[in-house]
């Protein structure tokens, strides 16, 4: 009976990550993915048990869009429909993201 929200860190890059910490690598492990309109969404966990990621990458595999969550616990599937990826968490919760606007929300039940 929990409800979940998004609340947003930072938008970032991978020079600003380099410059900002030591050491901004972990070790990871994909769970799921699924193609859409020439673009790839995967999702998975990271390397502590509760953190979980969505990533999207263009045709010739370049991230292009990614979230990472330290609170969500391992993104662990994927459907789509409508062009709208429903990500689901361990944790009881799914990630929507629109593959066209990069537009996320969140679903505390999935209908």
């Amino acid at each position: 009976k929990k409800e979940y929200v998004i609340s947003y860190g930072a938008d970032t890059t991978l020079p600003k990550l380099l410059q900002d910490y030591k050491d901004p690598w972990a070790d990871y492990q994909i769970d799921d993915r699924i193609s859409v309109d020439d673009q790839f969404v995967f999702c998975g966990e990271g390397e502590m048990g509760n953190e979980g990621f969505i990533v999207k990458t263009d045709a010739d595999n370049q991230i292009n869009w990614m979230l990472f969550s330290t609170t969500s616990n391992p993104f662990i599937e994927l459907t789509i429909n409508n062009n709208i990826v429903y990500i689901k968490s361990t944790a009881g919760f799914f990630i929507t993201l629109n593959v066209k606007t990069n537009e996320i929300s969140i679903l505390n039940n999935l209908k």
